[in-house]
């Protein structure tokens, strides 16, 4: 569908373009699998991945900002947290990102 000035909605777009339409608990779910798959997480850091995965399925929207505020403040924030995955969050962030939102680098 076509918006009324004539501007193909973005989740048209998505799918004019070949990327499939799958729900926002779906793309997260497959995205956090790819994550999961990268190596055998160590426990610890195999919660925090799930917890980070719950955080994305209840707040759309995750970065760094996101630990030191609510759910995660708790737990000691971005820098506890950064020292349970050996100073390496932010790459997997970046990780989830990407696995989140692959055509954005494709058409980017």
């Amino acid at each position: 569908d076509w918006s009324s000035d004539g501007v193909l909605l973005p989740i048209f777009r998505r799918q004019a373009l070949g990327d499939p339409l799958v729900s926002h608990e779906e793309r997260i779910r497959i995205a956090m699998q790819k994550v999961y798959n990268l190596k055998p997480w160590p426990k610890m850091q195999k919660m925090w991945l799930e917890r980070i995965e719950k955080q994305i399925v209840a707040e759309t929207i995750i970065d760094r900002d996101d630990f030191d505020h609510g759910a995660f403040k708790a737990h000691g924030g971005f820098s506890r947290i950064n020292k349970i995955f050996q100073g390496n969050l932010s790459d997997i962030l970046e990780e989830i990102n990407s696995a989140l939102y692959p055509e954005e680098k494709k058409y980017a």
